[in-house]
């Protein structure tokens, strides 16, 4: 029963109060923790991942390096001279082959310095261009011949400078010759999207004038790269195993009946054009992988990742 605080009025007409105590326990004990429990502790915060900026190389990535071929030098020779031109034994490897060695760096330093005293005492090598430094190649088409100092004139004018130029191949189509023009532009300083920007090359627009265009010297037209090769590929994008079969056998017939690589080469760009303007993408010309813009007749730029 609960005892309440009450008040009562005396006869004077005063107010007596009544303290009333209550008394206030807990009959239940509190846990205890038991003996030989762990306490029990919250799990640490997650470190977050490092940010990396865009352009920033990533931490701790190996650089990739070709090998050197190096002609006419034993294991122990080659060694002894990278000794003279103070070059670390821990920052390379050697493997003996049948014309010399195979020379293999740890770095980009160490294979710079070899090539460098290579290159000093006038000893043979082969070697390939590290990726970093590989230009990006562009094959320009369906433009008469031009002196190549002019062509790049002209493209220097219309905002397109390249590193090298050269011409690839050149074939008569109607009136005039037409030509393939190998660039050579520094990576990363050109983008397809730009180059599709231009309006023209020596007076032909870019852009459809009729159906009265002499083959091969049309009017300029550029469209969007077809992405090869790339990791992001669909099955879609993919050639089915007949469609293979039947590029297979045209590519075969068509190099059979070429007189020269020249024109077999010539013939790989013009089945690449073909195939890629039905909207379909083809890896040629050995390991490069070939991106096409534009249609047969027009000019076109075909990029060699």
């Amino acid at each position: 029963m609960d005892t309440e605080d009450s008040a009562s009025e005396g006869g004077d007409g005063s107010t007596k109060v009544i303290e009333v105590n209550i008394p206030t326990s807990n009959q239940f004990d509190g846990l205890e923790d038991e003996q030989g429990d762990d306490p029990i502790s919250l799990p640490p915060n997650p470190t977050p991942p490092p940010v990396l900026r865009i352009g920033e190389p990533a931490k701790g990535k190996k650089v990739r390096v070709p090998p050197i071929s190096v002609v006419g030098k034993s294991t122990r020779q080659l060694r002894e001279f990278l000794g003279q031109s103070r070059i670390q034994q821990t920052a390379f490897n050697m493997k003996a082959t049948k014309t010399g060695v195979q020379l293999i760096c740890s770095g980009e330093d160490t294979f710079r310095s070899a090539l460098a005293a290579l290159r000093g005492a006038n000893i043979q090598y082969h070697t390939y261009t590290p990726a970093a430094e590989q230009p990006m190649k562009v094959v320009l088409s369906g433009l008469p011949v031009y002196d190549e100092a002019e062509l790049e004139t002209e493209l220097a004018v219309l905002g397109v400078h390249v590193q090298e130029l050269k011409l690839f191949s050149r074939k008569v189509a109607g009136l005039e010759e037409s030509a393939l023009y190998l660039l050579h532009f520094a990576k990363g300083t050109v983008k397809l999207s730009d180059l599709q920007k231009v309006k023209a090359v020596f007076n032909i627009v870019n852009g459809s004038t009729g159906n009265d265009s002499p083959v091969g010297t049309s009017t300029m037209t550029f469209a969007e790269a077809l992405s090869q090769g790339s990791s992001n590929n669909i099955n879609s994008n993919l050639f089915t195993m007949s469609e293979f079969l039947a590029l297979a056998r045209e590519v075969f017939a068509r190099l059979k009946s070429c007189k020269s690589r020249l024109d077999q080469l010539e013939a790989l760009v013009e089945l690449t054009a073909k195939n890629l303007t039905r909207g379909m993408g083809v890896t040629l010309l050995g390991k490069s992988c070939v991106t096409q813009i534009g249609t047969d007749n027009d000019i076109f730029l075909t990029r060699y990742d």
